[in-house]
């Protein structure tokens, strides 16, 4: 068995989907919970040979990320735990690999641990379609003499030695939507393929957007969810978009009105000023030079997604 498992047993906790007690075993629920860490820890020193000493950036960091707490916002690493096992994304660079790794929980490695967020028993459904066999009618004569007796009800009419035709009725099925328990362990784990290590961006897919991607999906209300965790990487999107906008504007309007193509990467493009032998002024336009961008893309279903070594189910 994996080091979590292990973990739990010699706590004598068991890692799996609780049950509600008052309806006999038949409806079951994901504990799940989210945990905060400072992204320093507080013994956290740089050396600053100059001044022969070492300086506590982890105590300074906690510092700053307590005003930044109390002012609704903050860094911080996000782990989710779901039924005894802390799952947090990170990055790698092997392709192919999920970013998605676990820990014994509130002790992610490298992070200082802050506070916990319970969201306690949460049910987690999901949907699925089922066919159902069923018995079907035998047409009405009346019906089938006004069709000929030629009516293709889809009945399989099997003929016996003597040329007889059954009149067996076929089995048909209904499809009918049914919700069942999802057990929390296997929703993260269908979102291995999604999130991969070379994927990880700092302000749009980090550990704080991972972690509220999972309890959204594992039943939690979005609005219990606070937003004090991951509005700060948020805000920073934001501004890195703003910024993009403005200088691919800026570029537009000193472009002198060479229609680009956004696909592509210019590498020349503009005018030059040149003084001939006669001391006269020649403006020559310079041709713009495309370059292609090459597109990378993995073919994921052709091979399975690597896991890292850490997973504990």
């Amino acid at each position: 068995l994996a080091r979590q498992a292990r973990y739990n047993r010699l706590r004598g906790e068991v890692s799996t989907a609780t049950t509600h007690a008052g309806t006999g075993g038949a409806r079951r629920y994901n504990e799940v919970k989210l945990h905060v860490y400072d992204l320093l820890t507080k013994d956290a020193l740089v050396e600053m040979p100059y001044f022969n000493c070492h300086f506590p950036v982890g105590r300074c960091f906690r510092s700053v990320n307590d005003a930044c707490h109390a002012l609704g916002t903050g860094a911080y690493h996000i782990g989710v735990e779901v039924n005894g096992v802390e799952y947090a994304f990170g990055a790698n660079n092997i392709i192919g690999m999920s970013g998605i790794f676990t820990c014994v929980p509130r002790e992610s490695p490298g992070y200082e641990y802050r506070q916990t967020l319970d969201f306690g028993k949460v049910h987690t459904a999901k949907r699925t379609w089922i066919r159902i066999p069923k018995e079907k009618k035998t047409l009405d004569r009346t019906i089938s003499d006004a069709f000929g007796g030629s009516i293709d009800d889809g009945d399989s009419k099997e003929e016996g030695g003597g040329g007889q035709v059954s009149k067996e009725p076929k089995v048909l099925y209904s499809f009918r939507e049914v919700e069942s328990f999802a057990d929390g362990h296997a929703v993260v784990h269908s979102m291995a393929r999604e999130y991969l290590g070379t994927d990880y961006d700092l302000l749009r897919k980090n550990c704080c957007t991972f972690a509220r991607d999972v309890c959204i999906r594992l039943g939690v209300e979005e609005e219990k969810i606070p937003t004090w965790f991951h509005n700060a990487a948020e805000t920073g999107a934001e501004a890195e978009d703003a910024l993009v906008r403005v200088e691919r504007g800026a570029r537009r309007m000193l472009d002198c009105g060479i229609d680009n193509d956004n696909s592509d990467e210019c590498l020349q493009s503009g005018f030059e000023v040149t003084l001939d032998s006669k001391s006269n002024l020649k403006v020559t336009e310079a041709v713009p030079i495309f370059r292609e961008r090459q597109h990378i893309s993995y073919d994921n279903e052709s091979e399975d997604v690597r896991e890292t070594s850490s997973w504990t189910y």
